[in-house]
């Protein structure tokens, strides 16, 4: 903080303009993002679902007769969609009719649920479970593991486009706040160039330059208004002196 402090107030009024910029943009992009991830999963959540019950009710009659091979079959359709782990179609009793593996890793693979209807995400995967009902009546489940890589690919996507348009920004705020900042500096520089000028020299004709008329403006009239009152004081100091001398 000490270090901010014996900054000169150009490069004060700079950073204050970056922090603010960048802290609006942090913001911003981060409720972006975490909007955009919710979203994201949450449409995903409903085509799961929508996946899992149409498979599951092309799968009715194999998990009334608990024909594992039929319902296996209808499992292997899954395979179209790459981001399918596993599938497990199980009976009233919670036993497995038919199951479905991606290349044989099992890591997608949905634990048993004896609600039958619920949502979880898991080890980095998406477990749906949806009910399996004939002519009203509850006859099992069918449980489906999607991976989540998707969202993982989106979240580093959007994170670098958000990171790229962050940089831009702060770059066309640094020229702006180097442009900007000079309406505030310069006038100040002036006055304490004066300022100094004045001390050394002892030259209370000077006078600083000050056109605005915000606060910058009243101080540089104050201060020369201070100048004049000065050399008022010293001209007559000086004629009080040669009329002493005379």
């Amino acid at each position: 903080m000490q270090r901010f402090r014996d900054m000169p107030i150009k490069w004060k009024l700079t950073v204050i303009i970056l922090v603010t910029s960048g802290t609006a943009l942090l913001v911003a992009s981060a409720c972006f993002l975490t909007y955009d991830q919710l979203s994201f999963r949450k449409a995903m959540q409903g085509k799961v679902q929508t996946l899992a019950r149409v498979i599951g009710e092309n799968s009715t009659a194999a998990v009334s007769f608990g024909d594992s091979e039929v319902a296996t079959r209808h499992l292997a359709a899954l395979e179209q969609e790459p981001n399918v782990l596993s599938a497990t179609l199980r009976d009233r009793r919670n036993n497995v009719v038919g199951s479905y593996v991606r290349d044989g890793n099992a890591l997608g693979a949905c634990p048993k649920n004896e609600e039958w209807t619920d949502v979880a995400y898991e080890r980095g995967v998406l477990c749906v479970w949806e009910p399996v009902i004939l002519e009203g009546d509850l006859i099992g489940s069918l449980c489906i593991g999607y991976s989540l890589r998707a969202v993982r690919l989106r979240l580093a996507s959007h994170t670098t486009v958000v990171l790229l348009i962050l940089l831009a920004s702060l770059a066309v705020a640094w020229i702006l706040a180097d442009r900007l900042q000079a309406q505030v500096s310069e006038p100040i520089l002036h006055l304490t160039t004066t300022a100094d000028r004045v001390s050394r020299e002892k030259d209370f004709t000077l006078r600083a330059r000050g056109e605005s008329k915000d606060e910058l403006g009243t101080l540089v009239k104050g201060f020369n208004s201070m100048l004049d009152q000065i050399h008022a004081h010293e001209v007559e100091l000086r004629h009080y002196q040669d009329r002493l001398r005379d």
